[in-house]
């Protein structure tokens, strides 16, 4: 059965295009340097390579972004874009805006969900005057943006690799705190902890010794990487100087979000008593915000100390509360986090029944939803446990 024939890419001609120009080589310079590294290519097929009306061939498009010593990643990333039926925009038109307006575009539309057309006139900005013309802090913030936006649409191996680009420019000093913190949590997404601490730990080594908000986020990041390595004490370290940093810069939320951190890494020491005073501190921080998200965590948090210090009839309320909350804003890893306690409240006031609907819940969430965690294991493992037990069980499910 004959292949259908590749569709050319517009995407790919216009970046070849726009890396040729960045040289200021002719289409004959390329045809020739082309050639003398054994490919032949034509002129007049590097014309209808740029107009994307030519596929270019795999060896051919290799060639030529070593030549331009570009990375083939970018390229398809805008193959990507195709592929979502979004093309890039004219150059004429990117500039007509200027930078700053153009920022406001893509940052708008980043907002609206819709990261692919950011990213597009995004990348037209990078490779026209818009670009040069534009100062360097404000470039360097737009590509910090555009990797955060990345990260956040779950697009890792882009904001991976717009992460690597930024930190091999002549970073501004302003950015270069925030943008290892944001290689962090980057780094954390891609499953590989080590690497975020490092990134976070260099963070602090670039602030300014009365710089509150930047040292609340930086320890609160190690904190979270410290937690997730096993290293309990470090984290409750980190985390008892975040808070004071917090309270310097009147941030509620920060304190809310931190303590209830706190309250994990104590429990990881079984510190239960001061796990509880920092749970029941989040809790009541969450309560004077009108966060209810951040709230409702407290609250599973609170939950998750009292059963671990045997009190799972004094967790069963806050732990409710959590789950009808979770459940009204739609949130899946809330509403497993709440099951997955329930769980295990239940099994430890001794209900069996209620136990049993609970790890169902929980496994439907971790099943169906975009869950991820330790926890979720657990979860998967009980379930298999189950259905060794008794066969039907999972027969009947499938």
């Amino acid at each position: 059965m004959a292949q259908a024939a590749l569709r050319p890419s517009k995407n790919l001609g216009w970046l070849l295009r726009a890396l040729r120009k960045a040289r200021g080589w002719t289409l004959r310079e390329v045809s020739e340097r082309v050639a003398a590294r054994g490919e032949p290519l034509p002129q007049s097929t590097l014309v209808q390579i740029e107009q994307g009306k030519l596929e270019p061939g795999v060896r051919r498009f290799q060639m030529l972004m070593r030549l331009f010593d570009a990375s083939p990643e970018i390229a398809a990333h805008l193959v990507d874009c195709e592929v979502r039926g979004v093309l890039l925009p004219e150059s004429s038109e990117v500039i007509g805006m200027g930078f700053e307006a153009a920022c406001e575009q893509v940052n708008d539309t980043w907002k609206a969900g819709e990261f692919y057309p950011g990213f597009a006139t995004y990348m037209v900005m990078r490779h026209t005057s818009v670009w040069d013309e534009a100062p360097q802090l404000q470039a360097q913030r737009m590509t910090l943006q555009l990797a955060t936006a990345a990260r956040n649409a779950g697009f890792l191996d882009l904001a991976r690799f717009t992460f690597e680009q930024v930190m091999r420019d002549d970073l501004h000093p302003d950015l270069t705190w925030r943008a290892l913190v944001l290689g962090s949590m980057i780094w954390r997404a891609l499953a590989s902890p080590e690497i975020a601490l490092a990134l976070v730990e260099r963070a602090s080594n670039h602030l300014k010794p009365d710089d509150h908000t930047g040292f609340s986020v930086v320890l609160h990041q190690e904190a979270v990487m410290l937690l997730e390595l096993g290293e309990a004490r470090r984290a409750t370290a980190r985390l008892k100087h975040a808070l004071r940093h917090y309270e310097e810069t009147g941030n509620e939320r920060g304190r809310a979000l931190a303590s209830i951190l706190l309250a994990r890494a104590l429990l990881g020491q079984r510190k239960f008593s001061k796990a509880r005073e920092a749970a029941a501190a989040a809790v009541e921080l969450a309560a004077a915000l009108d966060n209810e998200h951040t709230r409702l965590s407290a609250e599973v948090r609170l939950g998750e100390v009292l059963v671990e210090s045997g009190k799972p009839l004094d967790a069963l309320p806050h732990l409710l509360e959590a789950l009808s909350g979770a459940t009204r804003l739609e949130d899946e890893s809330l509403q497993f986090d709440a099951h997955y306690q329930l769980w295990r409240a239940y099994d430890g006031a001794g209900q069996p029944a209620k136990a049993l609907r609970s790890l169902e819940k929980a496994q439907f969430h971790a099943e169906f939803g975009e869950v991820q965690s330790r926890a979720v294991d657990e979860v998967r493992a009980a379930f298999e446990q189950l259905d060794d037990l008794d066969p039907k069980r999972g027969r009947g499910r499938k």
